[in-house]
């Protein structure tokens, strides 16, 4: 990971947790979207359409391939960070493999 020092950069962050449910995509897809729009990313439609498509991805594999979540806990819990010139996505599920 680089360390950012231009005290211009803003590193951005923010966590959703989903249900482990086949609305989790398209929840998931629009939760990133609006994260993206409230931080003014100067983002092209083609690297957004990029960014919705993966997030559908991530999301659609760990309610598909992933263990089912404790009772009373979240399914699923997705992660957006900015910075830089760079947009991170991780999605995180109760199975341990």
């Amino acid at each position: 990971m680089n360390v950012l020092t231009d005290s211009t950069t803003r590193l951005l962050s923010r966590w959703c947790d989903l249900p482990c449910s086949p609305i989790a995509s398209s929840l998931a897809r629009r939760w990133v979207s609006a994260m993206l729009v409230s931080w003014e990313l100067p983002l092209s439609p083609a690297n957004e359409a990029t960014i919705a498509e993966l997030t559908s991805e991530l999301v659609t594999n760990a309610v598909q391939h992933a263990a089912p979540p404790p009772s009373g806990s979240s399914g699923i819990r997705i992660n957006v960070r900015a910075g830089a010139a760079t947009i991170w996505l991780a999605v995180c599920d109760h199975d341990p493999t």
